[in-house]
């Protein structure tokens, strides 16, 4: 191993030694740095990857294509958020148009049963229908129902139509009770 620079520091390199390759090892000058780089590059040939010119525009074209990455990436999640805010708003479109079916249905069978029975024997037979439990009430906190739609409050269409059928099994037999009574006072 040999210093270079000789004694004093008469040498571009202040400190530093050469290895039996001719590799630099220490601390280096920019001006040495720069000779190296430059043997280097002879012996292995200029490539174009290498030319500083070529990489900053390959930098530039690197920059710019993740821009042109990140917009798309930004364009594809507003497009996504776009469609699924769409999605949403149809959903709760279509469930509201649904309750509000179910909403009708009930109101026009409540009318149907009233003028069917009467108001007092529906009144009756609403009185002694069981109170519609919610997933979060206690059950005092729920009160029997006053209507059909109270009664039925629909979460699925076969709840409905399953309180439709009781209530309706209770009407029936609430009218059979009064046909018999009927005739039985004509007689």
């Amino acid at each position: 191993m040999s210093s270079i620079g000789g004694g004093g520091g008469g040498g571009s390199l202040a400190r530093g030694s050469l290895d039996g390759g001719g590799h630099h090892y220490g601390l280096f000058p920019h001006a040495a740095w720069q000779q190296q780089q430059q043997q280097q590059q002879e012996s292995v040939g200029s490539s174009p990857a290498q030319s500083p010119q070529f990489t900053e525009t390959g930098k530039r074209r690197k920059d710019g294509s993740s821009g042109t990455e990140s917009s798309q990436a930004a364009r594809i999640l507003e497009d996504r958020r776009r469609r699924n805010a769409s999605a949403s708003a149809r959903f709760r479109r279509r469930r509201n148009e649904r309750e509000r079916g179910l909403m009708r249905r009930c109101e026009f069978l409540e009318q149907q049963l009233l003028e069917a029975v009467g108001p007092r024997v529906f009144d009756d037979v609403m009185r002694s229908a069981p109170a519609v439990l919610r997933d979060d009430e206690e059950p005092a906190a729920s009160p029997p129902p006053t209507s059909v739609c109270a009664l039925t409050a629909p979460r699925t269409l076969d709840d409905v139509w399953a309180a439709y059928l009781a209530l309706a099994q209770q009407v029936a037999d609430s009218a059979e009770r009064i046909t018999g009574l009927e005739a039985s006072a004509k007689s």
